[in-house]
C-alpha cells in the first residue's frame, strides 16, 4: 500500500514539476522610472549618492552583525528544543530546554527591535544627507 503511495505521489511530484517546474522569465527594462522623470523635467542630483553611500555601507554592516547574532540566538532555540525531545522525562533536561528557548526569544526579538531602530535611524540619515544635498532639481 505505501509503495502504491510513493508511486503515485512521485508521478504527481514529476508531473507537476515538468508542467510547473523551471520557465524562462524576462526581467522589465529598469530604465523606465528615470526616462520619466527626465521627461517631466526632473533631474538628479550627482552629489545627492555622497551621503547615502555612507548610510548605505553602515547599514550593511549592521545588517550582517545583526544577522550573525540572531543566527547565534536561533540556534540556542534550536538547542533548547532539541534538550527537550531528547530529556527522556529528565525534569533538569527539560528546565534547561525551556531556559535556552526563553533565552533564545528573548535574544531574537533584542535583535529584532534594534534592527528595526537601526533601519529607522539609517532612513533619517539617508534622507537628511538627501536634503542637505540639494534634494530633486
Amino acid at each position: 500500500m505505501k509503495k502504491i503511495n510513493l508511486k503515485k505521489f512521485l508521478v504527481f511530484l514529476s508531473l507537476l514539476l515538468f508542467f510547473f517546474g523551471y520557465s524562462q522569465v524576462s526581467a522589465a527594462d529598469l530604465g523606465g522610472l528615470e526616462n520619466t522623470a527626465s521627461g517631466v523635467g526632473y533631474k538628479q542630483v550627482a552629489s545627492g549618492k555622497a551621503g547615502s553611500a555612507i548610510a548605505t555601507k553602515i547599514g550593511g554592516i549592521i545588517n550582517a552583525v545583526l544577522g550573525l547574532i540572531s543566527v547565534i540566538f536561533l540556534t540556542l532555540i534550536f538547542m533548547g528544543s532539541f534538550d527537550i525531545t531528547s530529556s527522556g522525562g529528565n525534569e533538569e533536561a527539560v528546565k534547561r530546554g525551556r531556559m535556552r528557548i526563553k533565552t533564545g526569544a528573548i535574544g531574537v526579538l533584542i535583535i529584532f527591535s534594534a534592527f528595526l531602530v537601526s533601519k529607522l535611524f539609517l532612513f533619517f540619515l539617508a534622507d537628511a544627507a538627501f536634503k542637505a544635498n540639494g534634494g530633486i532639481k
